[in-house]
């Protein structure tokens, strides 16, 4: 009976050792992308912000009556999202939620001040550079 339990914890043992091995691996692995990330964010955050600062002028001058101008905001917040996700804080996804759906649903007086503050939200985060972590 001994013997059994001596195998189990030798058997256990190896397994604990390769899970570890293997965490090891996934974490440098998602280590380096997100390093990554955080440098392309830095090289794109200007443009990105003078993109959003242009569409919220648009937006204003306007009144968001051409669909062209909610399509390219769209199209900008969409290519955020995919891109930054991993790196983005919950309260930036949030506005980029609250700014995608408030251009889905139609734009009106009441909603075009939120989604003018969701994107003076994202134009002001996108003046912040990431701190990118040495590997």
């Amino acid at each position: 009976m001994i013997n059994y339990i001596g195998l189990v914890a030798d058997v256990m043992g190896i397994l604990s050792f390769f899970i570890s091995a293997i965490t090891l691996l996934v974490s440098h692995t998602i280590f380096k992308n997100i390093s990554r990330q955080q440098t392309e964010y830095n090289s794109e955050r200007l443009e990105l912000q003078l993109t959003l600062i242009a569409l919220r002028q648009n937006i204003w001058d306007d009144d968001l009556s051409d669909i062209s101008i909610r399509s390219k905001l769209r199209t900008e917040l969409y290519k955020y999202r995919q891109k930054y996700w991993k790196i983005s804080s919950l309260t930036c996804l949030w506005h980029i939620f609250r700014a995608l759906q408030i251009t889905r649903n139609g734009i009106n007086s009441n909603n075009r001040e939120k989604l003018c503050t969701s994107i003076d939200y994202l134009i002001a985060r996108f003046s912040k550079q990431e701190e990118t972590t040495k590997s």
